[in-house]
């Protein structure tokens, strides 16, 4: 897989991403489980985002999903490991299931 706006380079490399975003670009998803979260994050209108409790809320029914005998206060410590390994593989466009990291 290739990194989002991975066509982009040099020293305006940023500016570009900005733009795009601001056009309302956006980088295919893989297929993961947070795909559904990011893309909600994603909407161009704030008034269409979901708010952080919703955030939360579809995170933690997530984590469930994935690792359904988590004690609830570890959820912000499983919740923080998910998503460096979903940055960290976009990163390094590796493809891996979260299920065994998490």
């Amino acid at each position: 897989r290739k990194m989002a706006y991975n066509e982009i380079t040099g020293a305006f490399r940023d500016d570009e991403i900005k733009t795009k975003v601001i056009k309302g670009l956006r980088p295919s998803l893989s297929g993961h489980p947070l795909d559904d979260v990011i893309q909600k994050c994603w909407f161009q209108s704030p008034i269409n985002r979901p708010s952080a409790q919703e955030v939360y809320s579809s995170l933690h029914s997530l984590s469930l999903s994935l690792s359904p005998s988590l004690p609830s206060s570890h959820l912000p410590h499983f919740l923080a490991v998910c998503m460096y390994v979903y940055v960290n593989e976009k990163k390094k466009s590796l493809s891996f299931n979260i299920v065994h990291y998490c």
